[in-house]
């Protein structure tokens, strides 16, 4: 197995803007895997490391923790994830084995803590290299790379029907806010909740609240800003501690009646955990600390208040297990009931991301979603997830199904009354594939066994010139069909992507087309051989137009208009 290069945002030295150039991952070793990130979040955490304040922080190195993507490699006796996997990076590990994980007691991880703070691998070395020179891991993660390398109990693989755009986020903030809520404070049925800063993590708590049953969700932030966020995300009060007449924790234990149940400092302000703790009941409170204080800050209250029953907590992560808790949070997400486009305000691509460390000082800005796919390279030879793990044979007597949208809800529904035919691999620059592949998969189905059943309004053409009309949900992106309405060959027949039903047995990919197209794109000429040999692999023939049989359909049809063969024909 070979080292691959691919670009990586650096930071080669502290409070210095990061450089986008070119690194060199080596190949996974033993129990090691290296993805191809596709999106990565940019989290408070990094800029923290960024910024030369943090007394663990090391340079040169590849920060990002909060990444997912697709496994393009893995190293010997590596079992819980293959090749062609979508999956998330795990900053919090899980072995199952040491003290921590056999407790049961909590989701931190011991194994490889000790290298994992240093900034390299279980061996002890680092897997990038960049001007000649070793970089250094972050979190365990490095998510800031077209490729990273990371231990096998830190990744989990998730469905593929969550784009990597939104699954990204849950590899830390919202996954620690959530978490806290339900996870590490496990919140009662109306229960007075307090939450100290409105950011990604503290929105996250919200929502964790209103899914738990909380009675007041009141949070408190500087900016008044954040009450209409509050709000959207389920709040029932917003406080700004710097209008308020009395203290924080006063205003706050006059609207619960003595105090909160539990409170949440989101902030890392020492000041405020000790108003968060306040705040609390007497004989009950619990105060969960999540914001990460500065290099040398100390909490302190009075030991009157925990003598009286309040009680100072920790989490990281939200107390979640990753590998074996964070694939229901995607479920979650998919079927409407964990909110995550809603953080999404800002997006940039990996050479703009010194922009999205900016935007995260703004007010406004609650989490940006970075596109680390620079380029194709040969190494990330990932066509499809219905062609990577080998084809599965469909059933020739399927009766059709439905096709979704990857809305988490109110989802575009295409009702397909048949099987498809054709369905073919595709690497033409017009069809929709999914985040990193280089190919789409399409199937042809009559128009008349195609209808769409649900929120047909938030269908649009992407491209009313094209011969294909293609309809698209207006909100995440996906391609549910595609109609010729012009004199064609092909007019009569509907174009459809079966990956995004959720029944098993249609058609199985018969071949692969416009192969060559994918150079077009930006993939590397001289991987081609290995993008075909691939095809050939699981048993698909590739060609650069379409399968002998529509070439002869189409030369037919024209022979036919021009006068050359018998309309009878």
């Amino acid at each position: 197995m070979a080292s691959t290069v691919g670009k990586a945002a650096i930071a080669w030295a502290a409070a210095e803007p990061l450089s986008v150039e070119d690194v060199q991952v080596a190949p996974p070793k033993a129990h090691e895997v290296r993805i191809k990130i596709l999106h990565t979040g940019v989290c408070h955490t990094d800029a923290y490391t960024l910024s030369g304040k943090d007394p663990e922080g090391a340079f040169p190195v590849i920060l990002g923790h909060e990444g997912a993507g697709i496994v393009e490699s893995i190293g010997e006796g590596v079992t819980n994830v293959k090749v062609g996997d979508y999956v998330i990076a795990l900053y919090t590990p899980e072995c199952g084995e040491c003290k921590f994980c056999r407790s049961g007691k909590t989701n931190l991880c011991g194994k490889i803590r000790a290298t994992q703070g240093r900034g390299v691998m279980p061996d002890g070395t680092t897997r990038f290299k960049a001007r000649g020179k070793d970089l250094l891991h972050f979190m365990g993660c490095s998510t800031f790379s077209e490729y990273t390398v990371v231990a096998d109990i830190s990744v989990v693989a998730v469905t593929p029907s969550c784009p990597t755009d939104r699954s990204c986020l849950l590899g830390c903030g919202i996954t620690t806010g959530y978490g806290a809520a339900t996870v590490t404070a496990n919140i009662t049925e109306g229960a007075n909740v307090a939450v100290f800063g409105a950011g990604c993590v503290g929105l996250s708590i919200v929502q964790g609240a209103v899914k738990q049953k909380a009675g007041k969700i009141i949070v408190v932030d500087i900016n008044d800003g954040k009450e209409a966020w509050a709000y959207k995300f389920g709040a029932t009060h917003f406080l700004n501690p710097a209008r308020l007449r009395k203290t924080v924790q006063d205003e706050l234990i006059d609207m619960t009646d003595g105090g909160c149940d539990y409170t949440f400092d989101c902030t890392g302000n020492v000041s405020v955990m000790r108003a968060a703790l306040e705040a609390c009941h007497k004989g009950w409170g619990e105060s969960i600390v999540i914001g990460v204080a500065a290099a040398g800050q100390e909490i302190t209250t009075r030991p009157f208040q925990l003598v009286t029953g309040r009680v100072w907590r920790g989490c990281a992560f939200g107390g979640v297990k990753g590998r074996s808790q964070l694939p229901a949070l995607v479920e979650d997400y998919l079927r409407g009931d964990l909110k995550i486009d809603e953080f999404i305000t800002h997006r940039e691509k990996l050479v703009n991301i010194n922009a999205a460390f900016e935007q995260m000082k703004q007010g406004d800005c609650i989490r940006c979603v970075v596109d680390t796919v620079v380029s194709f390279s040969t190494m990330s030879v990932s066509l499809h997830p219905l062609v990577d793990n080998g084809i599965s044979k469909g059933n020739a007597n399927f009766p059709g199904g439905n096709l979704y949208c990857l809305c988490p809800q109110n989802k575009v529904t295409v009702t397909l009354k048949s099987n498809v035919a054709h369905n073919h691999a595709c690497g033409c620059s017009k069809c929709w594939k999914p985040a990193g592949a280089l190919f789409s998969v399409v199937g042809v189905i009559p128009k008349e066994n195609l209808s769409v059943t649900a929120n047909a309004e938030k269908l649009k053409i992407i491209d009313e010139a094209a011969v294909i009309q293609r309809y698209a949900c207006k909100d995440c992106g996906a391609h549910l069909f595609g109609r010729i309405e012009v004199d064609h060959p092909f007019k009569g027949l509907d174009f459809v992507h079966v990956e995004l039903s959720d029944k098993k047995g249609w058609q199985e990919p018969q071949f692969a087309a416009f192969v060559s197209s994918i150079i077009e794109q930006g993939f590397n000429p001289s991987g081609m051989d290995k993008v075909r040999s691939k095809f050939k692999s699981v048993g698909l023939e590739s060609y650069d137009a379409l399968s002998p049989p529509l070439m002869d359909l189409i030369a037919t049809y024209t022979g036919k208009k021009n006068g050359k063969l018998s309309a009878n024909l």
